[in-house]
């Protein structure tokens, strides 16, 4: 929420860089923990062209003894309740299931991966 208060700070005027194209680099460095995306111009106050950056993907860690139902309602809940976190940040705007399989070093939770599995989206092996 940081960039999001600067962004909305009178008198303010933020710039975000576009550093998108340091993404192979970053991955023959670090591993397959960054990829390209983008932000739209309209997520932040001040934007006026959408800036293809660097991205890493947030993620919500569960232990590998939770039951699977509730790492499935977890999952069910964030995915088709994204505007109610639209709502509070246009970022989350970008949480689709498509975009919610992408980027995670670790496993997915068997409760996650059957809500991806019910609703026919591929998970990429990490």
């Amino acid at each position: 929420m940081a960039v999001l208060d600067v962004a909305a700070t009178p008198g303010i005027k933020i710039a975000i860089i576009p550093h998108g194209d340091a993404v192979p680099k970053m991955v023959a460095k670090y591993g397959p923990l960054y990829f390209a995306g983008n932000i739209p111009k309209a997520t932040y106050a001040g934007m006026t062209a959408d800036a293809p950056v660097a991205v890493a993907t947030n993620l919500l860690v569960a232990h590998e003894r939770m039951e699977e139902s509730l790492a499935h309602q977890i999952t069910k809940v964030l995915l088709e309740h994204t505007p109610e976190l639209v709502a509070v940040h246009k970022a989350a705007q970008e949480i689709t299931l498509k975009s919610a399989v992408v980027g995670s070093p670790v496993p997915f939770h068997p409760g996650a991966l059957r809500y991806y599995r019910e609703k026919g989206i591929k998970v990429p092996a990490n």
